[in-house]
């Protein structure tokens, strides 16, 4: 919500979140639970964890709308954060494997002794060594994995990847954390989306989704011989409009007009912005005279809808309409 309208309560939450990340953290290495090199790798992944926060907040600073320039380097270097947090997980879990394996060998090297002595000591040290390989299991290295792959779901654009958090402890809350900033990414991800294909004035399908549309639209009606009507909408006296009333005026001029041409065409038709003061208008499955009609409809629309100004007054609006259809007027794009 920050990145698209600037809700200030998104960037409280979004902070909320990391600092519970970070207690979680800090809780991991006040546990005991890891050597001094687990530590050192604990505290770099927790720098990198830094980093994606960091990053993040880079990505929801970026003003909308947002133009796709500036969002090559933010997302870059949240990916490269990504990448290097999840190294340093991959380390700690080298090191918690090499560490069970240790165990098991020094557990064997026991088992052998111990059988000399008494088989009631074996079955001892046995049973403790099972407890204490599940209890490491179920507490450092399942989680500890299971957030490396979140991490590499989030690197490979899986957003939607969830973690599975069971319990109430330090690692636990690692995951809800991780959770909540893979929800917030997805979020974002979604309205980024959407703020890359629309135009930020009237909200309609800019040029680039327009040529989407029109190149779906016209295989369509070449596969099928139906007919494929475009309209071109120009709103006349735009410079007149902008040198006597200020841009203000130009802009909710086309706002306008886009609002009058999406009430008067069809479900299935669509309206896009193509260019300045231009917009177009698809009309699948529509002939030449019944695209004509739909033009007139328009134009006289537009004319029972002047501009109402900000410090009063009117404004007389008109457009200017071309019309072509496929396959009589082009066979190609």
């Amino acid at each position: 919500q920050y990145l698209i309208v600037g809700d200030r309560e998104e960037v409280q939450r979004f902070d909320l979140a990391h600092q519970r990340v970070d207690s979680a953290f800090e809780a991991v290495r006040a546990a005991r639970l890891a050597t001094k090199e687990q530590l050192l790798l604990l505290e770099s992944a927790k720098a990198a964890w830094e980093n994606v926060r960091s990053a993040g907040r880079d990505l929801f600073s970026i003003p909308y709308p947002a133009p796709e320039t500036s969002l090559v380097e933010p997302v870059k270097q949240f990916d490269d954060h990504l990448a290097l947090l999840r190294s340093s997980l991959n380390e700690i879990d080298a090191i918690n494997i090499r560490q069970a394996d240790r165990l098991t060998e020094e557990a064997s090297d026991l088992y052998l002794k111990s059988l000399f002595l008494v088989l009631a000591g074996f079955l001892v040290m046995l049973l403790v060594f099972a407890v204490a390989t599940t209890l490491l299991t179920r507490s450092l290295l399942l989680p500890l994995r299971q957030l490396r792959e979140g991490v590499d779901q989030l690197n490979r654009g899986n957003m939607a990847y969830r973690v599975a958090v069971t319990g109430e402890n330090e690692l636990s809350d690692i995951g809800k954390g991780f959770n909540s900033l893979a929800e917030k990414m997805e979020k974002s991800e979604v309205k980024l989306e959407q703020a890359v294909i629309r135009d930020g004035l009237t909200g309609l399908y800019g040029r680039r989704e327009f040529e989407r549309l029109f190149s779906e639209e016209f295989s369509r009606c070449k596969r099928y011989n139906h007919p494929l009507s475009f309209l071109v909408v120009e709103l006349d006296e735009f410079e007149e409009i902008n040198e006597t009333y200020g841009s203000a005026a130009t802009d909710a001029a086309l706002r306008t007009v886009a609002e009058v041409v999406g009430n008067e065409i069809r479900t299935g038709d669509m309206v896009v912005r193509y260019g300045g003061e231009e917009l177009a208008v698809i009309l699948p499955e529509t002939a030449i005279m019944s695209a004509v009609a739909s033009s007139e409809r328009i134009r006289s629309a537009v004319i029972d809808c002047p501009l109402t100004l900000e410090k009063g007054g009117r404004v007389a609006l008109s457009v200017s309409i071309g019309v072509a259809t496929a396959p009589e007027d082009a066979d190609n794009m």
